[in-house]
């Protein structure tokens, strides 16, 4: 009789534990172990800090538009009239690639050192 009542307390107790695990993963706690210490399951926990991603972003390499104007690059920026080579594209050594008046207001309006617009690295013209 004593082993039956053990066993419902421990079944209870683990009944309990699995609701705790489950409200507490709601809230980003995980609980980790379960000690039975003679007649008590005692639960041991730490917080689990865990970090969940709500979006992502991504730069293509192949895009085709301005990085900060977003106006395509077979056309011409917000200060050309017409396309051409007026308004030729301009590397980083990052990469990433701009309008040249783009990049250039961009670059005169950085109060210190400048960095690029879409990784933030330094900014360094491709020679």
């Amino acid at each position: 009789m004593a082993s039956k009542q053990k066993f419902l307390m421990l079944s209870f107790s683990f009944s309990y534990a699995l609701q705790l695990i489950y409200h507490q993963e709601y809230w980003n706690y995980t609980w980790i172990w379960f000690l039975y210490f003679g007649r008590e399951l005692t639960l041991v926990s730490w917080m689990d800090y865990r970090w969940h991603a709500i979006a992502s972003w991504t730069w293509d390499a192949q895009d085709e538009t301005c990085g900060i104007c977003r106006m395509a690059f077979d056309g011409c920026c917000p200060d050309c009239k017409l396309p051409g080579d007026d308004c030729p594209l301009i590397w980083g050594v990052c990469n990433h690639a701009f309008h040249l008046h783009c990049i250039l207001k961009w670059v005169n309006s950085q109060t210190s050192q400048a960095h690029c617009p879409m990784c933030r690295r330094e900014w360094q013209f491709k020679g």
